[in-house]
């Protein structure tokens, strides 16, 4: 995962010049596939998420753009990738035990990027901003049941998670918006 971003930044180093185009040149079809690399458990997706992030920041500070906006938009990214880890951990084709999983957790909420990009749990969603609270007071166990309650909502009660979820994307739409 993330081969795409890894050659394009290989290739941005060698490019003289480059042009922005502001329309869609193509489009993604999105469907739930369990096999797809994005609907699977992924092993290393932590490591991974960790490795892509730290390329991206290696890039932008070779070319002295690490910083405001760039910066912002980078560290905000990345908060919201470790939801992702999380919720990968949880997937329901993890054969991960509830020992694995706790171990997971530990070595995520202590990894010193996630612990320095704390303040960047504060922008987006509601979901967001708790698991950045439950980062902050090293919440292990909070953080396992509050993603085995997403995935019970998810799974057993799916109107209510749904809704719980239009709710969640209008706040961080609106979040968003206010900025």
């Amino acid at each position: 995962m993330g081969e795409d971003l890894l050659f394009n930044l290989d290739y941005l180093k060698v490019c003289q010049n480059i042009c922005v185009v502001n329309e869609s040149l193509y489009n993604y079809i999105l469907f739930n596939n369990t096999n797809s690399l994005t609907g699977s458990y992924k092993n290393d997706f932590f490591e991974n998420q960790q490795m892509l992030f730290q390329k991206v920041r290696e890039f932008l500070m070779e070319n002295n753009s690490y910083k405001g906006k760039n910066k912002d938009y980078i560290e905000i990214s990345y908060t919201t990738s470790i939801i992702g880890c999380f919720s990968n951990l949880f997937h329901k084709n993890s054969n991960l035990t509830s020992v694995d999983i706790k171990g997971q957790i530990h070595k995520i909420i202590f990894s010193r990027e996630v612990r320095k990009d704390i303040i960047y749990f504060k922008s987006g969603s509601f979901q967001k901003q708790i698991i950045g609270y439950l980062i902050k007071i090293k919440s292990i166990n909070g953080i396992n049941y509050f993603m085995k309650t997403k995935n019970f909502l998810r799974y057993k009660l799916r109107p209510f998670f749904n809704v719980l979820k239009t709710i969640n994307n209008k706040r961080t739409l609106e979040n968003e918006v206010d900025k």
